[in-house]
């Protein structure tokens, strides 16, 4: 079991908190039931980059180049801290303590994941496509979103 060593909040950016926002507005525009939120993991050699530039993020379409993209192209979150721990997404520091995020996701309503999925998602009612993948529709643990807006960093879980 990983000892958990503490956690800090990321840099307030208002920039990257105005397009979460607006983006969760955006599918609350829509219809009530597009909008669901949720808690979920990701580790990356990245963290410095994601929470220090407002401006560029997560990077979906860059997402998945080291590791592959078996549900689909987009940047991957895990609802379980111990998947993002185990499979070695979390970052190491010179300290010799490992980082990964907690963040806050927009899924909206999501579609079963597709590595042959390029481009936008399915279409899952009239004009209206899906908005995010998962691993398992009926119990996801990888959540995979192709909108940089979709989510925020809120904090860093420091652990041994």
């Amino acid at each position: 079991m990983q000892q958990v060593i503490g956690y800090t909040s990321c840099p307030s950016h208002s920039a990257l908190c105005l397009e979460f926002v607006v983006f969760l507005r955006h599918l609350q525009g829509l219809s009530a039931h597009t909008a669901h939120t949720r808690w979920a993991f990701h580790g990356t050699d990245a963290i410095e980059a994601i929470i220090g530039n407002p401006i560029s993020g997560f990077q979906p379409l860059a997402s998945g180049a080291r590791k592959g993209s078996i549900w689909g192209p987009g940047t991957y979150f895990a609802r379980d801290a111990k998947y993002v721990a185990r499979a070695g997404f979390a970052q190491t520091g010179p300290d010799g303590l490992r980082r990964m995020l907690l963040c806050l996701l927009v899924t909206g309503i999501p579609c079963m994941g597709d590595p042959d999925n390029h481009g936008v998602l399915p279409l899952r009612c009239g004009q209206h496509r899906y908005h995010s993948t998962v691993d398992s529709v009926s119990s996801p643990e990888i959540h995979v979103i192709q909108n940089p807006s979709a989510a925020y960093p809120a904090y860093i879980v420091t652990f041994v």
